[in-house]
Formats: C-alpha cells, structure tokens, sequence
C-alpha cells in the first residue's frame, strides 16, 4: 500500500481488501453531500485498475491530517484527460483541506509525473465551495464545469 507525504497530508493508498478502508468509504458514501457530486468508491477502483492496465497513473488515497482521516484525493482519467478527484469528510470542512489538497495533490502529480503537462477537475458549478477552493488552488475556470492547472 503506497503512501505519500505531502506537507499537510499524508496519503494512504485505497484498498479494498482492506477493513479498515472498506469502513472509511461508508464514512464518505454515507454523506448526501458526498453522493450529490462524486462517484462511490468501487466506480473509482474500476476507473483506476482501467488507468493502470492502459499505462497511465490513477491512484486514489485516504488523506489523513495530523493522523485524522479528513478526506480522499485521487487521480483517474476521464475522456483521456487526467482529473482530480477530491472529497472531504463532513466534520472537517471549513478548515481548508479541499484547497490544501488541490494543491499539494496537483503539484505533487506535476512533479513526479512530468509528461502531464496540466491536470484538471470538473466542478458543478452550484458546488461553490469546491469551486472557490480550487480556484485558490491555482486552478483556472476554462468552461462552465471544468478547472485546469497546467505544470
């Protein structure tokens, strides 16, 4: 299981056989909020076994804050381009992780992976919050629901 260190985060890599994250993703599927605009998890695992199996890198992760799960983060492909996903547990919003994670997330895929040259998100547009977060971020608007952030 991979594990990343960001500078507010540490990333622990989803998976499924693990009881531990099978419990995790009831905390976020559980949340209306959550289920209004992401995918549940075992969508992500196909999105990712799909990614890797066609030579790119997808991952998803649990992002833990000073040893507290706070929220996910991940990278899976959608129509050939590469998109963050990021979901932040209900109890910890408000404190500024999506916009930490956006960050630290992208600059760390823009680094490690440098032959992608911009990552994206897409953002219904009523999700304001997401949208100012990512904007923060150093992400920019280029349509109605999509954010790039070119390396």
């Amino acid at each position: 299981m991979e594990r990343i260190k960001l500078s507010s985060f540490e990333l622990e890599e989803y998976d499924s056989c693990n009881s531990d994250h099978q419990e995790y993703t009831k905390y976020f599927e559980d949340d209306e909020d959550y289920n209004a605009y992401m995918e549940p998890f075992w969508s992500f695992e196909n999105s990712v076994n799909y990614d890797r199996k066609n030579g790119r890198y997808a991952s998803i992760y649990f992002a833990y804050h000073n040893g507290v799960l706070v929220g996910m983060v991940g990278l899976i492909w959608i129509f050939d381009l590469p998109e963050l996903v990021i979901g932040i547990l209900k109890e910890h919003r408000g404190h500024h992780y999506s916009k930490l994670l956006y960050r630290e997330y992208a600059e760390y895929v823009l680094k490690t992976y440098q032959e992608y040259k911009a990552l994206y998100v897409s953002i219904q547009p009523e999700n304001i919050h997401s949208v100012e977060n990512a904007l923060a971020a150093g992400f920019k608007q280029i349509d109605e629901y999509k954010y790039v952030k070119r390396g």
